[in-house]
């Protein structure tokens, strides 16, 4: 996501975190932590983690509070709910589309790691 979005991707998930699980008190669970990612990047990015992770996490099986679930994705809307100053990003690059599968995403941190002169395992 980082590789995605930049830094201000964490930002985002981060101030979710604290409002909506600290706030709230959801229920954190592997489809809960997918739509918070959805709602820090602003685009639904569950068959993205399906696809490029094998994941089985789904929309329906997240356990957020009913008001962030109705406004869906939009990081300006749910930063509006809970007082937090989320924004809107855009990608810095075009990766979600371009890592389909779990081999994919694997040989992209190969590649990248080896043009920035990282060992090819890192300890």
């Amino acid at each position: 996501m980082i590789r995605e979005y930049g830094e201000e991707i964490w930002r985002n998930y981060n101030l979710l975190k604290a409002a909506v699980l600290n706030q709230e008190g959801a229920r954190w669970t592997p489809h809960t932590s997918a739509w918070l990612w959805s709602i820090a990047a602003g685009r639904d990015v569950f068959p993205w983690l399906q696809a490029a992770f094998g994941t089985s996490v789904s929309r329906d099986q997240a356990q957020l509070p009913s008001q962030v679930l109705a406004v869906g994705f939009d990081p300006l809307a749910v930063g509006k709910l809970y007082n937090v100053p989320l924004v809107r990003l855009t990608p810095a690059r075009d990766l979600l589309s371009r890592l389909p599968n779990v081999a994919a995403v694997r040989a992209f941190y190969a590649q990248e790691s080896a043009a920035k002169g990282r060992p090819a395992k890192e300890d």
